[in-house]
C-alpha cells in the first residue's frame, strides 16, 4: 500500500518465485476482487498453472471472484507470511 497525496494505492504484483522475475504488476485504487482477479487469470493464462501459488493476508485474496481463479486454474492459494502484509501474490 502507498500513500500519495492523500491517496492510498495498492500496488499488486505476480512474481515467478524461483527466478524472482515480476511477471505482471498494477496499481489499484481502490484495491477491487474483480481486478486483482484479472490480474492474476491474465497472468495465469499467459505463464501457465502454478506449482504453488502464495498470497498475502489481505481479506482480497478470500473473495469469491478470487476463489472462482483459483478453481477455474486449478491452484490453491497457501499463506507463508506469517501475518506480514508486503507479500501480494507469487507464483
Amino acid at each position: 500500500t502507498l500513500k500519495w497525496q492523500r491517496k492510498t494505492l495498492t500496488l499488486v504484483g505476480v512474481m515467478d518465485l524461483a527466478s524472482r522475475k515480476m511477471l505482471r504488476w498494477a496499481v489499484f485504487r481502490p484495491l477491487k476482487p474483480e481486478a486483482v482477479a484479472n490480474l492474476l487469470g491474465q497472468t495465469i493464462d499467459e505463464y501457465g498453472k502454478p506449482t504453488a501459488l502464495v498470497v498475502g493476508i489481505d481479506p482480497v485474496f478470500r473473495t469469491a471472484e478470487l476463489d472462482s481463479i483459483y478453481g477455474k486454474h486449478d491452484c490453491a492459494p497457501v499463506d507463508l507470511r506469517q501475518g506480514q502484509s508486503s507479500v501480494t501474490i507469487f507464483i
